[in-house]
């Protein structure tokens, strides 16, 4: 098996940028909370379909239970659903740019699979310098100083 010394010809700038810092430089990650935004766009749905306009439409009273998962939220009537969704409009944006933002977002499945199969290959290749270097370590050793014995 060849030396595998210098970096992959076909890797991406961006991961060799991302992996020259070495083991210890963590990735700066955004927080959790930038793409926590199903629960508010639940309860701004549920505010929506428990509007009493659209319960007039045909649910009863035992639809009424199932459509009020927020009791303490007032329904919400079409005419301002472009309001109260501004907010969650907002945090989906900067969910948005916060994922652009990321290292290597570009990259394509097959980029990454290639990157994978050479770094694979590299680990099997440095197992190998392990296991030689081992077996080296272990064999007999003559340093030369005799022991006595008696």
């Amino acid at each position: 098996m060849s030396s595998h010394a210098s970096p992959a010809p076909h890797a991406n700038t961006s991961f060799a940028s991302s992996t020259s810092t070495g083991p210890t430089a963590a990735l700066q990650l955004p927080d959790p909370s930038t793409f926590d935004f199903l629960p508010p766009l639940h309860q701004l749905l549920s505010r929506l379909l428990s509007s009493p306009s659209l319960n007039s439409s045909g649910a009863g009273a035992s639809g009424d239970a199932l459509l009020q998962p927020y009791p303490n939220e007032q329904p919400l009537e079409i005419q301002n659903l472009q309001t109260a969704a501004g907010a969650l409009k907002v945090k989906i944006q900067k969910a948005r740019q916060a994922i652009k933002a990321l290292p290597s977002i570009d990259r394509t499945v097959e980029d990454q699979e290639e990157e994978i199969a050479y770094l694979t290959e590299r680990i099997e290749y440095l197992k190998g310098v392990l296991n030689r270097l081992g077996q080296h370590t272990s064999g007999p050793q003559d340093d030369g100083d005799t022991t006595m014995q008696g």
